[in-house]
């Protein structure tokens, strides 16, 4: 990560037809940022992360500076929304992700929906590095015994020892996947073990849990 940058965001460019813009943006673009709680705009300069352009329609996600950061002091927040624009024009919406200036963030915690949940997954999915479950083993997949009365408990126990963070996110579709707490996730998910493909996450994205409905799991973290 830039050490430069005020936070990291998924940004969702507008589709031309639906007003957005009629070409690409390169890396380095520089729109101006609305955020819901000002009425103030401020420029906001989008390095994106593993492309070079973005077209109309696509999501991408980018390391953002912006101008004049002293306005929103304390006021940003992880997975606060705002949209940017072109003058008066919006041409995409974004989601805080991380915030990586301290004199930006604020302690507040708002709900992330499905859609981003699910967006923010795809996103890491290539950056993730699975860990084997011995020096030994050759896969790093983890047999679940469904016809072990205790695997609920045995599961529990895995996603409790793993994650540190309180605050999990499950990530099982675009209209499906939910935020929830360490301590009963797996009251939540339990309906999902032997129907989905699925992955835990915590907080901030950095470790990951990943189920497959045959009955195996992987642990890995970015």
């Amino acid at each position: 990560m830039n050490p430069e940058a005020d936070f990291i965001a998924l940004l969702e460019y507008k589709k031309t037809e639906e007003g957005g813009r009629t070409s690409y943006a390169l890396s380095g673009y520089r729109p101006s940022i609305k955020f819901p709680f000002s009425e103030m705009l401020t420029s906001g300069i989008q390095n994106f992360i593993d492309k070079e352009k973005v077209f109309p329609g696509e999501i991408v996600k980018v390391e953002i500076n912006i101008l004049s950061p002293e306005y929103f002091k304390y006021q940003l927040c992880e997975n606060l929304e705002f949209d940017f624009r072109e003058g008066s024009k919006i041409i995409g919406t974004g989601k805080i992700i991380s915030i990586s200036n301290p004199k930006l963030k604020s302690k507040k915690i708002p709900l992330l929906d499905s859609r981003m949940i699910y967006e923010t997954n795809k996103a890491y999915q290539n950056k993730i590095k699975w860990l084997k479950q011995s020096p030994e083993s050759e896969s790093e997949w983890m047999y679940i015994n469904f016809d072990n009365t205790d695997y609920e408990n045995c599961i529990h126990e895995i996603i409790v020892r793993y994650f540190n963070s309180e605050i999990l996110f499950v990530s099982i579709n675009r209209n499906d996947s939910f935020q929830t707490d360490r301590m009963t996730t797996i009251a939540k998910i339990k309906t999902y073990l032997k129907t989905h493909n699925f992955s835990i996450w915590d907080k901030d994205f950095s470790k990951i849990i990943e189920f497959n409905k045959i009955g195996i799991l992987r642990k890995g973290s970015r």
